[in-house]
């Protein structure tokens, strides 16, 4: 659900030509969708109606690190795309985060909010 979500957002497009296969896109963003929840998987809420997820909410407390990327699998991501192009990925991620801590005091903010759109 994530994924599907967030698959047109510029953050991400931005990577689809410097993967080793355009083609695997929609692959890429799943694991790195993955790999999100399992680093904030605490603070992850879900919506359920009539057992089925129809909403995700992510809670940031702070920017997560490179290293605690690759604890959670970030490695797999290398055969989609290469070691340099993927860190410079997480920098850029990582910088446009920063100026949420340089500029207000806050205990956690909504990073990602996903919903299923009615069928």
């Amino acid at each position: 659900m994530c994924a599907d979500a967030f698959e047109d957002y510029p953050c991400l497009l931005m990577n689809a030509s410097n993967l080793k296969n355009p083609k695997q896109y929609d692959e890429f963003v799943l694991a790195l969708q993955k790999i999100r929840l399992a680093i904030k998987m605490d603070y992850c809420l879900m919506a359920e109606e009539d057992g089925r997820i129809v909403a995700a909410a992510i809670l940031q407390h702070q920017t997560k690190s490179m290293l605690k990327n690759l604890q959670n699998g970030a490695t797999k991501l290398f055969r989609f795309i290469s070691i340099t192009r993927l860190f410079k990925y997480f920098n850029f991620v990582e910088e446009s985060e920063r100026h949420l801590e340089d500029s207000a005091e806050y205990d956690w903010y909504l990073m990602m909010l996903t919903v299923i759109p009615e069928e």
